[in-house]
């Protein structure tokens, strides 16, 4: 059995966040071609902000959609969200932990909704008679502790966290969560992320995940969205060619979004070049021809404001140097982990004394 897990979707109204509700319909339609049947939403289906039952009632009770299951446990964006809120035959709405069982689903499921007042290892002890090691998933919406930790960008502090602790007690086969909007995947521990980006922090290709039940297996499957979030920097450093070095940067870089043929219109980015080198205006010419036809995040254009130019022969020998040397360094990745454009952007910032 196959079963598919999303979360963070944040839904206001179709009129004034459309490409919220079209994510959904992806995954649902995505569900049908793959032969899944149950869809768990691990919290903030809806937005705190402004709620609309209506318009996902009209989504989900399409025809071509009434053999799906849709299963739903609150986030802290969902407090008022009840069993008997939706409308809808094939949904069921979970503000109490629930355990569902093997029988029903091919592996025990332990459903627990947003609980601010708790910590998930609080509420797994209080259940953990009914729960076999190794032979149920945890499925929640909170932080995980475990790892190097991703903040939401919408909400600072700790959120009913889950820990390494908590997973080696208690000895859950997996644990899904919710809350972070960020993809995440630890093998043991797995975060569907936002299905739609809900603004410019939220960059990327947006996914769902699916568990096979038989093997105990996670899938992440790739959805179509309106929108496209970048959010991009380029670090420079003085060439003998610039012209040519950029050339080669900015399509290594578009390569590196993976951006399905056709998809390219829905881009939204923000760029940001950084930096030193010999001739400022050639670069800008070529950084903003290499990008020609993009949207930017807010009309902003390109940010060229910490370039600085060098005509420094000796500087510019070291920071080529240095260059060669960060880009061989094997980097750590993680919360507060820097990456390896912004251990370069301080070292040339040393190399030319700012």
């Amino acid at each position: 059995m196959k079963i598919a897990f999303s979360a963070d979707l944040h839904l206001t109204s179709q009129a004034t966040h459309p490409e919220r509700f079209h994510a959904l319909e992806s995954i649902l339609k995505r569900m049908l071609e793959e032969e899944i049947s149950t869809l768990i939403i691990a919290g903030d289906l809806f937005d705190k902000e402004a709620q609309e039952y209506a318009d996902f009632e009209r989504l989900v009770n399409k025809k071509a959609f009434a053999g799906l299951e849709i299963l739903i446990i609150n986030g802290n964006h969902d407090a008022g969200l009840k069993s008997g809120s939706l409308k809808c035959d094939n949904v069921r709405i979970y503000d109490q932990p629930t355990l569902l069982k093997e029988t029903d689903y091919g592996i025990d499921l332990l459903l627990v909704p947003y609980d601010p007042r708790k910590t998930l290892g609080e509420i797994i002890s209080a259940e953990k008679g009914g729960l076999r090691p190794k032979a149920w998933v945890l499925v929640s919406h909170g932080d995980w502790l475990g790892g190097a930790r991703e903040a939401n960008p919408y909400e600072q502090g700790v959120y009913m966290p889950l820990t390494r602790g908590d997973m080696d007690i208690n000895e859950p086969a997996a644990a899904v969560l919710g809350h972070i909007h960020k993809a995440y995947d630890s093998g043991s521990v797995v975060i569907p992320g936002s299905p739609c980006g809900l603004n410019i922090t939220e960059t990327g290709l947006r996914s769902f995940v699916v568990l096979n039940t038989n093997n105990r297996h996670f899938q992440r499957i790739p959805i179509e969205t309106d929108v496209i979030y970048l959010d991009e920097r380029m670090v420079l450093y003085p060439m003998p060619d610039e012209a040519a070095y950029l050339s080669t940067q900015i399509e290594a870089k578009k390569t590196s979004w993976g951006i399905p043929e056709g998809a390219h219109e829905k881009i939204i980015l923000r760029l940001k070049v950084e930096g030193y080198c010999a001739n400022p205006q050639l670069v800008k010419e070529a950084v903003s021809q290499g990008f020609k036809g993009y949207q930017f995040h807010k009309d902003e254009g390109i940010d060229f404001y910490g370039l600085k130019s060098s005509d420094d022969v000796e500087k510019n020998t070291i920071a080529v140097v240095i260059q060669d040397a960060i880009g061989a360094l094997e980097l750590r990745s993680g919360d507060g982990e820097p990456e390896r454009e912004q251990i370069l952007l301080s070292a040339l910032d040393v190399i030319y004394g700012n």
